[in-house]
């Protein structure tokens, strides 16, 4: 087999007869040449099928800062997000580039977002990758990244994302359309069901409610009701509760968020469990329990640790293409979706 071989600058210098320097500068983003021979050099290095050396240039690079910011709640979430933040950007050590991380107390001050603007300067932060939530958080976060001067990836969803940046979540579509496929399977008369959300207002618990609705009355089942608990166990324990007297009838509850457990306990206290089909979000350790005794049928893994590991290389690949390799019409993709998964008792013994 022939061996293809390597495009390096000196060829790309001798097809077009300029100097080295003026390729370094065209394909490095530095100043000293015209736009038009800047462009000329880069449509060429393209069509040759130049291939920068991330390791190469990083010998010359300086040090990167990747700024991850996250809330100090809901810590079982946002841990295996963290996870595959980490574990990313542990690979790219060598590559000049490391993380720099922000917690937003659980009770932020007034002054928070003047507080994530002053540290984005004082760490010189390259990229930011803000873990969203919802509620005060994504509105601080919003209001304090805005304009911040450096690109912004909105990692695991949370309220709308205001800041028309790259989003970088699970396919919350999908994950509601299994949870109704699974249901419907489950139970031997049509669905009568219950779907539980933190917030409308949560883009991800939205496109999940939506369609797992759809797809149930698309399988000839109803959802009886829609429980809004803004992720608050006791609204959750209160709510199925309520539904529980109100539709006698109903048999089978989708958790789309993270607060399955008081709804497995209100099931295990009144001996509910063969009587109602409950599927969960996610695996913690207090629910893997309910999983292998039958309780909850299984649950809606949405793989966060790749949802980490997905915006800590897109924020690489951003500062990398964008900004050091002179590919000033890249852009990263608006949207990038991780596919959830189904997770039952076999997968947890």
């Amino acid at each position: 087999m022939e061996k293809v071989k390597h495009v390096s600058i000196k060829d790309i210098a001798a097809a077009l007869h300029v100097s080295l320097a003026t390729v370094h500068k065209a394909l490095t983003g530095k100043p000293g040449i015209s736009d038009a021979r800047r462009k000329q050099i880069l449509t060429a290095a393209q069509e040759m099928g130049y291939a920068v050396n991330p390791a190469a240039q990083s010998l010359s690079r300086k040090s990167r800062h990747i700024g991850v910011i996250y809330p100090a709640v809901w810590h079982e979430f946002f841990a295996q997000m963290m996870s595959g933040i980490e574990e990313e950007l542990f690979s790219l050590q060598n590559y000049k580039v490391a993380g720099v991380y922000y917690i937003i107390p659980a009770s932020p001050a007034e002054a928070e977002a003047e507080q994530i603007r002053h540290w984005l300067q004082t760490e010189q932060i390259d990229a930011v990758l803000y873990c969203a939530s919802h509620f005060a958080y994504d509105d601080i976060a919003a209001h304090a990244l805005r304009d911040c001067g450096c690109p912004v990836f909105w990692v695991g969803g949370g309220n709308e994302n205001p800041l028309n940046v790259p989003s970088i979540t699970v396919d919350a579509v999908l994950a509601g359309k299994m949870a109704a496929d699974f249901l419907c399977c489950t139970c031997s008369e049509p669905l009568q069901a219950a779907i539980f959300l933190g917030s409308m207002k949560n883009d991800v618990h939205k496109a999940k409610t939506e369609a797992f609705c759809q797809r149930v009355r698309e399988n000839g089942g109803d959802v009886l009701c829609i429980c809004e608990t803004e992720d608050v166990p006791e609204k959750a324990y209160t709510a199925v509760q309520k539904q529980y007297a109100a539709h006698p009838e109903l048999n089978a509850i989708f958790v789309c968020t993270a607060t399955s457990e008081p709804v497995c306990a209100f099931l295990q206290e009144n001996g509910l469990q063969k009587q109602i089909a409950l599927l969960g979000t996610d695996i913690f350790d207090a629910l893997q329990d309910y999983v292998k005794t039958g309780i909850m049928k299984g649950t809606i893994y949405q793989n966060q640790e790749q949802v980490g590991r997905l915006s800590a290389a897109s924020a690489y690949e951003y500062l990398t293409k964008h900004q050091s390799y002179g590919y000033a019409d890249w852009q990263p993709e608006k949207l990038l979706l991780v596919k959830p998964s189904l997770l039952l008792k076999a997968n947890l013994e």
